[in-house]
This record gives C-alpha cells, structure tokens and sequence, in this order.
C-alpha cells in the first residue's frame, strides 16, 4: 500500500518456491516502480494503483499479471514488458515504452467496474505475436503523441498473431498486421489524421487478413495498404455481410483481396485504387457481394473487379486509365457520375448498367462488353461497346471532344427521349456512330442534334456520315432535329 521501487540494477522476482505448489501472488495498491527487471514467473500479480517501468518487465507463461478497475500501467520510453503469460487490463495501460506479447502471450482488455472506461493507450511500440482481444465498451488508441521516438505509435502484429475488437480501436498512428485481426459486430477501426502538431499521416498496412464484421473508417488525409508481400499467402481485406468501411483518405489494394459483403463507401475526399502488384505473381482483386458506394475516386488500375451485388458511382470511377484493369458486373450498376472505361480498360458482364443523372457521363475508349441502358447524361468515347444500347433520354455523342468513331457491335436503341449528337469540325472531321449487328440493329427516334466545332461552317452540299449500319438495318423516325445557325 506504500511505494516499492526497483533499481536499475534490482530484481523482483515472482515464483514458486516449491514447483506446482503455492504459486507467488502481489497486490500492489501504492506504487511499483520499477527501472530494473520484475520477473512474474508464476501466479497472479494484481496492480490496483500505480505501476511504472522504465525498466524490463517480464510476464511468464503461465503467470497473470491483472490490471484491477482502479489499478495504471505506464512504462516509460525505455521501458519493455514481454508477456509470455496473460496480461489482464481493466482500467488503463500508458504505453510509452515497448510492449510486446509472444507466441504464449495474452493480452486481454475487458471493461471494468470505472465509471470512465477501460483503455489502453500506445504511445510507443506494442508487438503481437500471440493474441490481443479488445473487449467491447473498451479502446485501444494508437498514437505517437509528442514522444518523438520513431517507434511511437506503432501496432505490429506478427504472423502468428491474432487481434479481436469488439470495442474501439483508435489509430493516428502506424498499424501494420502480418497475421489476422478481426473487428467484430460490436467492433470498430478508426484511422484519423494526426492533428495540427506535425504529426505524420495514420497509415495500416495489412499483409494478412483483415475481417470487419463492424466499422472501419479510413479518415481523410490516412491511407490503408491491402498489399501482399513477396511470396503467399495472398494479403486479404474481408468485409462480412454486418461490416461498414467508410474511405475518407486512401485505401489500396495491389496483388491482394478484397471481398465485401457489406456496406463499402468511398467518399468524396477518398480513393480506392486497384493495382498491379509487381512483386507478387497474384492478380489484384475485388469481389462485390454487397453494397459498394464511390463518391470519390475508384481506379481500377489493374486486376478484376467484379460486382455480383450493387455497384453505386456518383464520383469518378476509372477502368484502365495507367494499367490493364476489369470490371466484371453480375450485379447492379448504377451511374450518376463519371464511369471511364479508358484505352487499357475493360468491362464485360451480364448484369445492369443504368446511368440516370443529367450531369452522369460514360466514356468508352476501351472495350465496353455490356448492355448499357441511357436514361439520362451522355455516352462518348472512341472505343467499342459490345451489347445493346438503350437511349432513353441520355445523349450519345460519338468520339472524345465530340469527335472520333464510337462502334457498337450489338444494337442501338434510341428512344423517344433519347438525343443522337454529332459534332462537325471539318468534311473529314467529325463524330461517327459505327454500328455492326444483324436485322434491325439501329432504331432511331427522338432526336438528333448538330454541333460545330474550331470554327468550322458547312458549305451548301457538304455531306458527313455520321452513322453507318454494318450488316444491319435502321428503322424509326425522329422527333425533332437541331442544327446550328450557319455563317
């Protein structure tokens, strides 16, 4: 109940005298301090107070060293606590210093009794090897703080490590997880900015298995890495029918996995990047059983990307733009922003693909091996759609800048609200709708709208052709046609 203190050259020492006999026990209810070495080899060792390290402290298998609901364990910078054994927390751990739990270890944080909560807070290094659970109603804060040290804020699980949270697991620091770490339904993964000190961006870099069955939010300004390493097994990021994963900053997945069976939605500041993986001989891949929202920015760079649930884009989604990359859709896809499927890009599916925005736009400039219905917005591009179009009451605007050749080897359909644009910059310059079918491949209603461009008028019997029908036959008739006011 008083003070015991450890010099730096002292030993206290926790065993059994007698071996499978009275194990040694220690309730501390002042203060430990300890700056040598504290051996728990055997028994329990429950601290209700204070316990401070800057020393070695060292929990052996077997031995609990049990932080009570009024009991703070604070190692310092220099300090190390090794667990072999279990570790039990209740109130509150201060770690500065370096806490590591080996293939034996545990280290468990269940609520207490304290009306202000349980938590751990890493300031330093905390190394799993073993297992780490995160009880619900409690936190984990990951953070350097104003330590300094390059290790400040650092949770690394090894390999053979296994980290459970069904609480709350708070990171401005630096995650990098080798093994498996599960957020379960009660669970949550917070990753934010630092804050105005200077502090470096939050980052997780996943080389095992990632499971979310709660909420993951990667704040905007942090990234997180699904990244494999240079050999098998293939780095996974599992999202179960219950997670949420909210993308405020980066979230990259290269030569590894992402399945989503929930709710995934990148923001309006956020970026989900799929790309090729130099280092591993495994192609980059995202399976969609669930619901994935993109307001911000998704570049499929490389790999597939396949949609078997719903696909819902109201920000900027790229196919190809600076790698080969797919998208494969037997799902839902629902376009009111930009979706770009550029030169080395390629979408194929036997699924829907509805854009319904007036402001949504689709470019084509690789291959498009889809049905694509227009209910509003426009379709361009210079590449190839392979599938029907239905054109409601969007626009179709062959070539990029209104010119160049967009080809169809299907059908088009245009319907009554439906609008067939063309651009004119000179005889050889223009717009052109190339379609290749069978049987009646063009029907063409609604309306049809003339543009100019650099400058360029149209002498009296100039004649442009704008559509052609390979192997097939037009039919319909327009609604209505607007021309330009010529010089």
């Amino acid at each position: 109940a008083g003070a015991i203190t450890i010099g730096a050259t002292g030993e206290y020492r926790q065993e059994s005298p007698i071996p499978g006999f009275l194990p040694g026990s220690t309730v501390n209810t002042g203060t430990f301090t300890n700056t040598g070495t504290t051996n728990i080899n055997t028994g329990v060792f429950e601290n209700a107070r204070f316990f401070t390290n800057t020393g070695t402290v060292r929990i052996g298998e077997g031995a609990t060293f049990t932080n009570t609901s009024s009991g703070i364990y604070h190692p310092l910078p220099g300090g190390t606590t090794r667990i072999d054994g279990s570790f039990i927390n209740n109130f509150a751990v201060q770690n500065g210093g370096a806490i590591t739990v080996s293939t034996t270890g545990v280290y468990r944080q269940v609520a207490g009794t304290s009306p202000i909560g349980t938590g751990t807070g890493n300031g330093g290094s905390f190394t799993n090897a073993g297992q780490v659970y995160i009880g619900k109603d409690t936190s984990f804060n990951n953070s350097p703080g104003a330590s300094g040290q390059s290790s400040a804020g650092h949770y690394v699980q090894q390999v053979s490590g296994t980290t459970r949270i069904d609480g709350s697991f708070d990171t401005r620091g630096y995650v990098t997880n080798e093994g498996a770490m599960t957020v379960g339904a009660t669970g949550q993964y917070l990753q934010a900015f630092g804050d105005s000190t200077g502090l470096p961006s939050a980052s997780t870099s996943n080389i095992g298995t990632f499971t979310n069955g709660g909420m993951v939010r990667i704040g905007e300004g942090t990234s997180f890495s699904n990244f494999s390493n240079q050999g098998l097994p293939v780095a996974q990021y599992v999202q179960q029918t219950s997670g949420t994963t909210r993308i405020d900053g980066t979230f990259q997945n290269a030569g590894a996995r992402v399945e989503n069976a929930g709710t995934m939605t990148v923001g309006t500041t956020g970026a989900y990047v799929q790309a090729f993986n130099k280092f591993v001989p495994v192609v980059s891949t995202t399976v969609n059983t669930g619901t994935f929202i993109n307001a911000g920015s998704t570049l499929i760079n490389g790999g597939t990307f396949t949609n078997q649930g719903s696909l819902m884009n109201s920000g900027a989604l790229q196919v190809g733009v600076v790698g080969p990359g797919a998208v494969v859709n037997h799902g839902g896809v629902v376009n009111s922003g930009t979706f770009e499927v550029a030169a080395l890009g390629h979408v194929s599916g036997t699924g829907s693909y509805v854009q319904n925005a007036a402001a949504a736009q689709t470019i084509v400039n690789g291959t498009f091996a889809h049905n694509i219905t227009l209910q509003a917005g426009t379709l361009t591009g210079t590449g190839t759609i392979q599938g029907t179009v239905q054109n409601y009451g969007g626009l179709l605007l062959p070539g990029n800048n209104g010119l160049g050749t967009l080809t169809i080897k299907g059908q088009y359909a245009q319907g009554f609200g439906g609008t067939f644009g063309v651009n004119l910059a000179g005889l050889n310059s223009h717009g052109l709708l190339a379609v290749q079918g069978t049987g009646v491949a063009v029907k063409l209603n609604g309306f049809l709208t003339i543009g100019l461009l650099n400058g360029f008028s149209p002498s009296l019997g100039n004649t442009f052709g704008v559509l052609t029908c390979t192997g097939c036959t037009m039919s319909g008739s327009l609604l209505g046609l607007s021309l330009p006011t010529l010089a």
